[in-house]
């Protein structure tokens, strides 16, 4: 829908060696990482500066928890079509993936994104 953002979701998995997830960045879009939490009986949610993930764990980016916020998308934008996505960790190691847009409210097939703490670049 135009003018409205759009949410991302993930999995990063990592191996021997904890990660930092500093940014997420498109040519489409501008990206920001954001997380859910309770404050009493509010539901608040909070821009992320980066993500850590520790050695041989796995942090899901889901509803209702840690997600992207993807916001000025073109109007024209429809589902099924793919957004560039640049992963940026610590120490420089840069991850590219083509997501594919679903509606809302479908299922989507989550990215899976195994890291081996050295990553590519």
């Amino acid at each position: 829908m135009p003018g409205r953002p759009a949410a991302g979701y993930f999995t990063l998995e990592t191996r021997a060696a904890p990660i930092e997830l500093i940014a997420v960045e498109s040519p489409l879009a501008r990206i920001e990482m954001h997380g859910m939490s309770m404050a009493g009986e509010v539901m608040r949610m909070d821009r992320l500066p980066s993500v850590r993930v520790a050695a041989n764990e796995r942090m899901r980016f889901a509803p209702g928890g840690r997600h992207l916020m993807i916001f000025n998308l073109p109007s024209t934008f429809k589902p099924g079509e793919t957004v560039p996505l640049m992963f940026r960790f610590n120490g420089g190691t840069m991850i590219k993936v083509e997501a594919v847009a679903s509606a809302a409210g479908a299922d989507a097939m989550p990215m899976v994104m195994p890291m081996s703490g050295h990553g590519a670049h």
